[in-house]
């Protein structure tokens, strides 16, 4: 019994450590995108219903967030990752991520230096990930 334990855990740790390499260019290329206002590839890295949420509060869907990064309201200068994302769960369609993430930028022309633990839902679709929502709080620092 405790070697089926055994295994079974490992299996788990090694499908969610695989998980999280997979998805990992992912999140390099949507941050990368919002960076560079690359409004092709955050519209192919995101889903039509996609809700992102704010650590202020705001709340934008796809439209919004295409719109308001050609428009220059919101200018990402800096994303960064502070460490891989945590696979929390997964199957064959979704995959439920947790990150930390440091973030400067320009909102409506007032910067902003945050930092970020972002929870993020991949849905696969038509043989790709793509977001279809993400919650953004700020991050306890010491």
């Amino acid at each position: 019994m405790n070697h089926f334990l055994a295994i079974a855990l490992l299996s788990l740790v090694l499908n969610t450590s695989l998980a999280t390499a997979q998805q990992l260019p992912h999140f390099q290329e949507f941050d990368k995108a919002l960076i560079n206002r690359d409004t092709a590839t955050l519209n192919r890295l995101t889903h039509a219903q996609l809700t992102m949420g704010h650590s202020n509060g705001w709340l934008q869907n796809k439209e919004d967030l295409l719109h308001s990064i050609t428009t220059n309201y919101v200018d990402y200068i800096a994303v960064k990752q502070i460490e891989n994302p945590t696979v929390f769960f997964q199957t064959d369609g979704l995959i439920v991520t947790r990150r930390d993430i440091d973030v400067q930028g320009i909102v409506n022309k007032y910067t902003f230096d945050v930092k970020l633990n972002v929870l993020e839902n991949w849905v696969f679709i038509e043989d790709t990930w793509v977001l279809l929502s993400r919650q953004s709080v700020n991050r306890k620092t010491e």
